[in-house]
């Protein structure tokens, strides 16, 4: 049971996957991607800390934690999650939200995610569907989970026992 109205957790976890957006891509600094091997470039081990902070906060969160449970999704496979979000070109900035990073954190956008990449859906489409995601969640300051404008195909339990 919750002990705080759902508009305050929301505004909590709002808070929180920003700064932690921040840590990991700072806004204007030309590296908002960066490679996983040793930390050879300045910063690269402070965004690397960040990114392992970001993954304890999705995996603390109820709602996260059933997706990546009921997906068999582990730390490695987030991260290769990530990356695959990054190579499609979603490693930017739109409003308070670093694209790549809020579709991990947020229940809709992480479910499409995954259905997009274990289905294969066409990268295009994949890239437009979720801008096209984020463009209305700024422009309407909503919960990205009311946004409802990201296809839905099927329920990720029904897709996760098919493959």
């Amino acid at each position: 049971m919750h002990l705080l109205p759902h508009w305050a957790r929301q505004r909590i976890k709002d808070s929180k996957v920003r700064e932690l957006s921040l840590r990991i891509a700072p806004p204007h600094d030309g590296l908002a991607h960066f490679d996983y091997g040793p930390a050879v470039r300045t910063g690269t081990r402070i965004r690397w800390e960040a990114l392992e902070d970001f993954i304890d906060f999705c995996e603390a969160d109820e709602e996260l934690h059933e997706i990546l449970e009921t997906a068999n999704l582990d730390r490695s496979g987030f991260k290769d999650l990530y990356m695959y979000l990054a190579s499609l070109g979603l490693n930017q900035w739109m409003d308070d939200h670093f694209i790549t990073l809020s579709t991990l954190a947020y229940p809709e956008s992480l479910v499409y995610a995954l259905q997009a990449r274990r289905l294969r859906i066409e990268p295009a489409e994949v890239r437009t569907n979720l801008l096209r995601y984020w463009t209305k969640v700024a422009a309407q300051g909503r919960d990205p989970d009311a946004a409802r404008v990201i296809p839905r195909r099927r329920p990720l339990a029904q897709f996760h026992a098919r493959h």
